[in-house]
Protein backbone atom coordinates (compact mmCIF):
# COMPACT_ATOMS: atom_id res chain seq x y z
CA UNK A 1 0.00 0.00 0.00
CA UNK A 2 1.44 3.39 -0.80
CA UNK A 3 0.56 5.15 2.96
CA UNK A 4 2.43 3.14 5.53
CA UNK A 5 1.72 3.58 9.10
CA UNK A 6 3.04 2.17 12.33
CA UNK A 7 0.74 0.14 13.82
CA UNK A 8 0.84 -1.52 17.24
CA UNK A 9 -1.36 -4.99 18.15
CA UNK A 10 -2.98 -5.80 21.29
CA UNK A 11 -4.51 -9.24 22.91
CA UNK A 12 -6.49 -9.92 25.90
CA UNK A 13 -7.82 -12.86 27.19
CA UNK A 14 -11.41 -13.01 26.38
CA UNK A 15 -12.54 -15.39 29.19
CA UNK A 16 -11.64 -11.99 31.37
CA UNK A 17 -13.51 -9.51 29.42
CA UNK A 18 -16.40 -7.59 30.51
CA UNK A 19 -17.93 -4.46 29.55
CA UNK A 20 -18.49 -2.78 25.89
CA UNK A 21 -15.71 -1.21 23.39
CA UNK A 22 -16.45 1.91 21.90
CA UNK A 23 -15.47 4.10 18.39
CA UNK A 24 -13.64 7.76 18.66
CA UNK A 25 -14.16 9.54 15.38
CA UNK A 26 -11.18 7.39 14.05
CA UNK A 27 -12.33 3.67 14.90
CA UNK A 28 -15.87 3.43 14.14
CA UNK A 29 -16.63 -0.70 13.59
CA UNK A 30 -14.41 -1.92 16.70
CA UNK A 31 -15.20 -5.56 18.46
CA UNK A 32 -13.70 -7.84 19.94
CA UNK A 33 -12.96 -11.46 17.66
CA UNK A 34 -11.72 -14.39 18.50
CA UNK A 35 -8.74 -15.62 17.21
CA UNK A 36 -9.82 -18.72 15.07
CA UNK A 37 -11.94 -16.26 13.33
CA UNK A 38 -9.71 -13.86 12.16
CA UNK A 39 -9.15 -15.61 9.19
CA UNK A 40 -13.02 -14.79 8.03
CA UNK A 41 -11.52 -10.84 8.37
CA UNK A 42 -10.26 -8.11 5.18
CA UNK A 43 -6.99 -7.95 6.96
CA UNK A 44 -4.03 -6.03 5.46
CA UNK A 45 -0.68 -8.00 5.08
CA UNK A 46 0.69 -7.20 8.53
CA UNK A 47 -2.62 -7.94 10.40
CA UNK A 48 -2.61 -11.68 8.93
CA UNK A 49 1.60 -11.85 9.95
CA UNK A 50 0.75 -10.92 13.61
CA UNK A 51 -1.92 -12.89 14.00
CA UNK A 52 -0.04 -15.97 12.50
CA UNK A 53 2.98 -15.29 14.31
CA UNK A 54 0.79 -15.17 17.80
CA UNK A 55 -0.97 -18.39 16.80
CA UNK A 56 2.20 -20.07 16.65
CA UNK A 57 3.58 -18.73 19.46
CA UNK A 58 0.17 -19.79 21.39
CA UNK A 59 0.64 -23.47 20.18
CA UNK A 60 5.09 -23.12 21.39
CA UNK A 61 5.66 -23.16 17.55
CA UNK A 62 7.63 -20.11 17.54
CA UNK A 63 9.92 -18.27 19.39
CA UNK A 64 9.33 -15.02 21.82
CA UNK A 65 11.19 -12.49 19.37
CA UNK A 66 9.81 -8.96 18.46
CA UNK A 67 9.32 -8.90 14.42
CA UNK A 68 10.68 -5.71 13.75
CA UNK A 69 9.18 -5.61 9.59
CA UNK A 70 10.24 -3.33 6.62
CA UNK A 71 11.20 -3.00 3.19
CA UNK A 72 14.96 -3.40 1.67
CA UNK A 73 15.74 -2.87 -2.22
CA UNK A 74 12.19 -2.68 -2.65
CA UNK A 75 11.61 -6.21 -0.86
CA UNK A 76 9.69 -6.81 2.33
CA UNK A 77 11.73 -8.76 5.22
CA UNK A 78 10.78 -9.43 8.84
CA UNK A 79 13.61 -9.33 11.25
CA UNK A 80 13.60 -10.88 14.88
CA UNK A 81 14.88 -8.93 17.45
Amino acid sequence: RPIRFHARFFIADGDRLCGTIGGDGELEDISWVRLRDCADLPLAGPQVFFLELLRKRLNGDAPATRPLMGKRGGLRHVRHE
